[in-house]
């Protein structure tokens, strides 16, 4: 590996890193002709940085596919785990562990009250969106 090549991989590595550990909420893409090498780093860098992460909440979510915002907020919710969980597969249980989250924020009352209309299912899709902030979402692109 030249310099150049040594220089760049280090500036990118201690970025991430950087990133991981902030406790603010950011937006990092990764972009470039790297393929699989950037799933390598991240995961990597991931693995590495587990005890130190800023955030509570991670979710690792493939756009491929995906046809919409909204598909991509439920593929955010439902992925998410929380980071002492990392290196864990999302089940059942990391998806309760969300709902139980949505159910905690937006309160018994408001649920009370949505399981009385029409559409129900879409209502409770729309307030488990709102648990969607203040977590790790990594942007691999091409």
């Amino acid at each position: 590996m030249a310099d150049a090549e040594r220089t760049a991989t280090s500036l990118v590595t201690n970025e991430i890193i950087r990133f991981l550990e902030s406790p603010k909420p950011e937006v990092i893409a990764l972009r470039g002709a790297w393929g699989w090498v950037r799933h390598i780093l991240w995961n990597s860098l991931v693995a590495k940085t587990k005890a130190t992460i800023g955030l509570k909440k991670y979710s690792y979510v493939s756009l491929f596919g995906l046809q919409s915002l909204n598909e991509l907020k439920y593929s955010i919710f439902e992925n998410t785990l929380d980071t002492k969980s990392i290196g864990l597969e999302p089940s059942l249980a990391t998806l309760r562990t969300n709902t139980d989250f949505v159910v905690e924020t937006a309160g018994k009352q408001l649920l009370a009250l949505v399981s009385r209309w029409r559409g129900t299912s879409s209502t409770l899709e729309a307030i488990s969106f709102l648990a969607v902030r203040d977590r790790i979402v990594p942007y691999l692109a091409r």
